[in-house]
């Protein structure tokens, strides 16, 4: 009969085995004391190991320890041994067991991150835009028919003015307070979220009328108006306008049906001065939709050579020849006759389309270009629109490139022309692509000039800038108006303090003419010399070996 008695000595160290004489039989160890070091160093690492790892490392420790047993009670303690290995391999099913859950807490933890980070802006903290479009489903499939569900999409008015002038590191901070007073606003019930960019949006269920909705979005644009102190010490006012929709009765729509009118009506808001609200109503509707007909029409007149490009021509004065033409873009629709760009471009920038209309025109005009040059015995230089979207993607400078190379138009004969508005709000951008340009030879010119506000100190950041074109309203009363003839005798001081020539645009009289001559303008423009019109009458113009200056016809 085997015993089990323990022999009468001390203790052993932990984690030792006793020693024992053949007739004493080794007591049974307490399998979770077993080398209990090494156990623990496994359990410890057990999240950082793979199972078969921790499977063999256990495995390696239960044969050494029967190995140690067997060298040490001899052949008749088996029943020993086999108990050591029951428990040994207790042990390792609890590591495994242990390990098990922990690598199912760490799954489970690292799944709801995941999910979180989906539904979470980082820098805001904020739902994103799939957070706020299913927060609107659920509140739509839940909601009460006598309560609004209800959208309310804000945009800073002035973020990119800070992001421009102060970095982005600093359009941040704006962002993250706007965040938190916007947050601050509504109701515990209702949630906000950055829907990107400088756009946040509010959504609210259970206000029982759109006058509710009116009150909250004033309380919105009141809180925004705040001064937001920044990290530099400077204070930054940001206002926000906001577009509200909503659902009542029995009315159905989806969640992007409500962001879609909100941001309709948020643009309404915007053109009204910013800083304030406007509320989606039938009238928006209908303009909306008449922007996307508008837009369908615009893709289908591309695709079937609607789109043309007239020109105007641009006057020597000193010579009395024409040297270059300004590319203007037309649509000839089949029904609704010429459309003019002021009713298209704004959609087309909208859709992107803009891109593929700046490259229609700049082919063209290019193609004209080395054709008129060629008619005339001398180079005939075009002048080309850029707009927004197209000067802040290097992409642009790319297109150019590829149009001369095909068209074969040398770089100094190609002029683009740039708002002086778009500069100023967006120059720390724009001169990357600028300077991109002007590396490839192109001409650049500042059209509108005298609209805004540039200064000195900016029109010498633009240093390859070759041109600056004086805008209509200063040339219109410049033979009746003192303060109009100073503002163009100022602008063409500073022009040549920079080293750029000047155009004047609008030229319609020859009183005009002569005055702006006076005045140091060397190169005029206007229906005084010839209307914007198709190709084939610039040719004509050319081939007759005259400027085209003819008696003066009235503005249309």
């Amino acid at each position: 009969m085997v015993r089990h008695d323990r022999a009468p000595t001390d203790d052993p160290a932990p984690g030792q085995l006793r020693s024992h004489t053949a007739d004493q039989a080794a007591p049974l160890p307490d399998a979770a004391t077993v080398g209990s070091p090494a156990v623990r160093s496994i359990l410890e690492r057990a999240p950082l190991l793979p199972t078969g790892a921790i499977v063999f490392v256990l495995a390696l420790f239960v044969w050494r320890t029967l190995r140690s047993l067997e060298q040490t009670a001899g052949e008749g303690h088996t029943g020993s041994s086999v108990a050591l290995v029951a428990g040994c391999m207790l042990t390792a099913a609890s590591l495994l067991l242990v390990k098990s859950v922990r690598d199912h807490a760490i799954t489970r933890e690292r799944l709801d991150r995941t999910r979180r980070e989906a539904v979470i802006d980082d820098l805001t903290g904020l739902l994103n835009r799939s957070g706020i479009s299913a927060d609107i489903e659920r509140r739509l499939a839940e909601r009460d028919p006598t309560e609004l569900v209800a959208v309310l999409f804000c945009d800073l008015d002035r973020l990119k003015v800070v992001n421009d002038s102060l970095g982005h590191g600093a359009g941040d901070e704006v962002l993250r307070v706007a965040a938190s007073r916007l947050s601050a606003v509504v109701r515990e019930s209702d949630s906000v979220g950055r829907f990107g960019g400088d756009e946040f949006v509010i959504v609210t269920s259970g206000l029982p009328t759109s006058r509710d909705l009116e009150i909250l979005a004033g309380r919105l644009t009141e809180v925004l108006r705040k001064p937001t102190v920044l990290a530099d010490g400077s204070a930054q006012v940001v206002s926000g306008s906001i577009g509200i929709s909503w659902l009542g009765g029995g009315d159905v729509a989806s969640s992007s049906d409500l962001l879609r009118d909100a941001d309709v009506a948020m643009y309404r808001a915007k053109q009204d001065g910013g800083g304030r609200y406007a509320l989606f109503d039938d009238s928006l509707r209908a303009h909306a939709v008449a922007r996307l007909e508008l837009e369908q029409e615009l893709r289908k007149a591309i695709r079937e050579g609607q789109i043309e490009v007239h020109y105007q021509p641009i006057v020597d004065r000193r010579t009395g020849s024409v040297d270059r033409f300004e590319a203007l873009i037309r649509w000839s629709h089949p029904e609704r006759g010429t459309v003019h760009p002021s009713a298209f471009l704004p959609v087309a920038a909208e859709s992107l389309l803009i891109v593929e209309l700046g490259e229609l025109v700049l082919t063209e005009a290019c193609t004209r270009s080395v054709e008129w040059s060629e008619q005339a015995g001398r180079p005939i230089s075009v002048a080309v629109n850029i707009a927004e979207r197209q000067l802040l993607d290097l992409a642009l400078v790319e297109t150019v490139t590829r149009v001369l190379a095909a068209t074969g138009l040398p770089a100094r004969q190609l002029e683009l022309e740039i708002t002086e508005e778009l500069i100023l709000e967006r120059i720390d951008r724009s001169l990357v692509v600028l300077r991109q340009l002007d590396l490839l030879g192109v001409g650049l010119s500042i059209d509108d000039f005298g609209t805004s506000q540039a200064s000195l100190s900016q029109l010498k950041r633009l240093a390859m800038v070759s041109t600056l074109k004086i805008d209509r309203l200063f040339v219109e009363g410049i033979a009746t108006d003192d303060v109009d003839r100073k503002i163009v005798a100022a602008i063409v001081a500073l022009a040549n303090s920079v080293g750029m020539a000047v155009v004047a645009e609008g030229v319609e009289s020859e009183t005009q003419a002569d005055i702006l001559g006076e005045l140091g303008v060397d190169h005029l423009q206007g229906f005084l010399f010839e209307r914007p019109g198709p190709a084939a009458r610039m040719t004509e113009l050319l081939r007759g070996d005259r400027t085209g200056r003819s008696s003066p016809q009235p503005t249309s």
